[in-house]
């Protein structure tokens, strides 16, 4: 017979081997080395939401703004909209006429007028009831009564 009797119990669970004898160290499964070699516990790679845009994007997405002496953002200002009339007649689709910055324009639906101070305004609606206008790069809707 043999001095030593090596015994080994494995725990399907844990995944261990034990191997029990004088002085070896219990060993580990196989399995268990090769995951533990590929992924440290400790240093899990941070995973990546992926509806969040990465850095580039989001400086593409919304640029940096001018600041001013203040600190604060500096917007260009709206231009000024006034509304002066409407010609609603029954052989022509409705039409405005709109004063922007003190100049008169006769508008259609679709129009695209340039202010000066360099924003465009797009007619969304003109109708009875209102005249709807959009400031394209404030992205702002303005609604003459």
């Amino acid at each position: 017979m043999r001095s030593r009797i090596v015994f080994s119990l494995f725990i399907a669970f844990t995944g261990f081997a034990i191997s029990v004898c004088g002085d070896e160290p219990p060993l580990k499964d196989a399995y268990l080395q090769a995951s533990e070699k590929k992924s440290d516990p400790g240093k899990e790679p941070a995973k990546r939401d992926p509806t969040v845009p990465s850095k580039k994007l989001d400086e593409i997405l919304n640029p940096p703004k001018a600041v001013g002496s203040t600190g604060k953002a500096i917007s260009p200002a709206l231009p000024k909209v006034a509304l002066k009339g409407r010609v609603i007649g029954p052989n022509r689709g409705p039409a405005a006429i709109l004063e922007v910055d003190g100049q008169l324009k006769m508008v259609n639906e679709g129009a695209e007028i340039s202010a000066d101070s360099g924003l465009t305004i797009r007619v969304i609606e003109v109708n009875r009831q209102r005249i709807r206008v959009e400031v394209m790069q404030l992205k702002q809707v303005m609604t003459l009564p």
